[in-house]
């Protein structure tokens, strides 16, 4: 549940960076598609771990050095990534 959650947590905020940084329509309709999936799927995990009295995990410093990199890049540089 842990690993789920850090990366739940994670695919939605690499979704929502590449609705702001991406140029091109079919990689932000695959990121909002991200999005909205994993938003679901986390609020379900979320859930059943609240009912086992279970703390879910923050994305893991490998997702948080990705996002810092892509964070940087910009339109087709950033699709490219």
């Amino acid at each position: 549940m842990q690993q789920a959650a850090s990366a739940g947590v994670a695919e939605v905020q690499l979704g929502q960076l590449a609705l702001t940084k991406s140029d091109n329509d079919a990689v932000k309709a695959l990121a909002q598609r991200i999005v909205d999936d994993h938003t679901k799927a986390n609020a379900q995990l979320k859930t059943i771990a609240d009912s086992e009295q279970i703390a879910l995990a923050t994305p893991a410093d490998a997702a948080r050095d990705e996002a810092a990199r892509l964070r940087a890049l910009d339109g087709s540089a950033f699709d490219q990534a």
